[in-house]
């Protein structure tokens, strides 16, 4: 399956977002992290924090962000499995950072 993956993430046409509640109980990030990092990509941005800023202008820490070639991992700070209903804003920043090409 990986070389399915690496085919067409080799072709520079496509980018991925790949996120994870923190806390959800079906999808564990861990498991989407080890099969991100099992592709072998060049890591760009080491594991750190994001921020986004909340309805009353205050930063908050959105969870975590590992960027890869063609590849953003994230997690969701206080998400589970369905993470634009458990942390709404978190989620619209970070899929409208992703589609502008904006940094996490």
């Amino acid at each position: 399956m990986n070389d399915q993956y690496l085919k067409l993430l080799s072709t520079g046409k496509y980018r991925v977002l790949l996120y994870n509640g923190d806390v959800d109980m079906a999808c564990n990030f861990l498991g989407d992290e080890w099969f991100v990092e099992s592709l072998q990509q060049k890591v760009e941005v080491a594991r750190r924090a994001w921020i986004f800023t909340d309805e009353d202008g205050q930063d908050q820490i959105g969870g975590f962000v590992k960027e890869f070639a063609n590849i953003a991992f994230l997690t969701v700070k206080g998400a589970g499995h369905m993470v634009p209903t458990d942390q709404a804003r978190a989620a619209f920043h970070m899929i409208q950072r992703f589609l502008t090409r904006q940094p996490f």
